[in-house]
């Protein structure tokens, strides 16, 4: 029965392109998707409430000749909204971008978690920087409109340079770092539906920390995902992933000691003997697992770390019985997921986690053909 603490560490070139492509894809689309929810937040909050400005100085009009400053009115609150939304948006890019991580690795076959972390990291920062980045584009045409409105439409003029000469003067900056900080200094707008016309501004440093929030909480979600999904089992020998935990069945907390002494041992005929399968009418009539899990399962290959169980912290709790497997092949191990439940009318609902070990072919089927002999009425096998 072979075991390691490290993950298979797969990657393919197919695995490469899955991952690079919908880094990119997956990260301009969220982007995009964060900009529309965005500017349908400022059309339901912002309408009614003062517009920026921007004074046009005559240093900045390049050739134009004019006898005074000019001011540019109706510009955009770029980062205006309700606090639904303001709060709401970055939790939905994360929870959609750590979906997609997760599904794009599983469908690469990827199961380096470094690589995984690296492409995850690639998309938050795409999703971050594409919707910034279509607020600045947005912002520079909205600017050059202005100016353009505003200056004699037969005098020649380069509107794009006038913008980053604004940018400069207002933030020492041309770019989209400048615009960043012109927009970090106008502050991020928070209206409520009852106080519309009474804004929460955020603005300077704590405009900046908000941003980078969003952006860690973005990195977060996927990094995790993806750290947790290219550790799953994964069957080498017909490249399949393993089929989610099934729950087998569970010990009693009186016999939780013995079981997993059995089981440390490798005396799984024993300790099948401790299994439950379904709880006894007696006590409940309630099928504790769901449909089709008490099968004969098929077996898989996995690679994990089993650490020594705490024999002394039960605290009464039931031991719930998980295996995990390959449904593609029959010559490989199956993971053996041990831990604490809370049995509810729902079914069992896992706690903290106690072990896992890995079985082979054999002493899975050694353990379940004790279990599937006679589970409800379990002894105690070791004093």
């Amino acid at each position: 029965m072979t075991q390691t603490d490290q993950s298979s560490n797969t990657i393919t070139i197919k695995g490469i392109k899955w991952l690079a492509g919908f880094s990119v894809v997956s990260g301009l689309a969220l982007g995009g998707l964060g900009v529309a929810i965005s500017g349908l937040s400022r059309w339901v909050y912002c309408q009614n409430l003062p517009s920026h400005s921007l004074t046009l100085q005559l240093s900045e009009k390049s050739s134009v000749i004019t006898s005074q400053d000019q001011e540019l009115k109706g510009l955009t609150n770029r980062y205006c909204g309700g606090p639904e939304l303001i709060v709401a948006l970055p939790w939905l890019l994360a929870v959609t971008q750590a979906g997609i991580v997760g599904w794009t690795i599983r469908k690469g076959n990827v199961t380096s978690p470094l690589v995984s972390l690296g492409f995850s990291t690639l998309s938050g920062l795409v999703v971050s920087g594409t919707y910034h980045g279509i607020e600045y584009l947005d912002f520079r045409q909205e600017i050059s409109q202005s100016i353009t409105q505003e200056i004699d439409q037969h005098q020649s003029i380069n509107a794009n340079q006038i913008v980053d000469q604004i940018l400069k003067r207002e933030t020492g900056m041309t770019g989209f770092w400048g615009y960043l900080k012109f927009e970090a200094q106008e502050g991020i707008m928070v209206v409520s539906a009852a106080r519309k016309n009474s804004p929460v501004q955020i603005k300077g440093s704590v405009a900046w920390r908000w941003w980078l929030l969003d952006l860690a909480l973005i990195q977060v979600g996927g990094g995790l995902t993806a750290y947790e999904v290219s550790r799953s089992p994964f069957c080498k020998t017909c490249k399949k992933w393993y089929r989610k935990k099934q729950f087998v069945g569970f010990v009693e907390p009186d016999f939780a000691k013995e079981f997993l002494y059995l089981l440390d041992h490798y005396h799984f005929n024993k300790a099948g003997q401790l299994v439950y399968q379904v709880l006894k009418p007696s006590g409940y009539s309630l099928l504790l697992m769901p449909e089709g899990c008490l099968q004969v399962f098929n077996q898989g290959s996995v690679q994990i770390l089993k650490p020594q169980p705490d024999l002394d912290d039960f605290r009464g709790r039931r031991l719930g019985i998980y295996l995990q497997h390959c449904s593609y092949c029959n010559s490989c191990d199956s993971l053996l997921t041990i831990s604490q439940i809370t049995l509810t009318a729902k079914g069992a609902i896992p706690g903290k986690h106690i072990f896992k070990q890995i079985l082979s072919p054999s002493q899975k089927a050694e353990l379940m053909q004790r279990i599937a002999d006679d589970s409800n009425t379990p002894d105690r096998v070791i004093s």
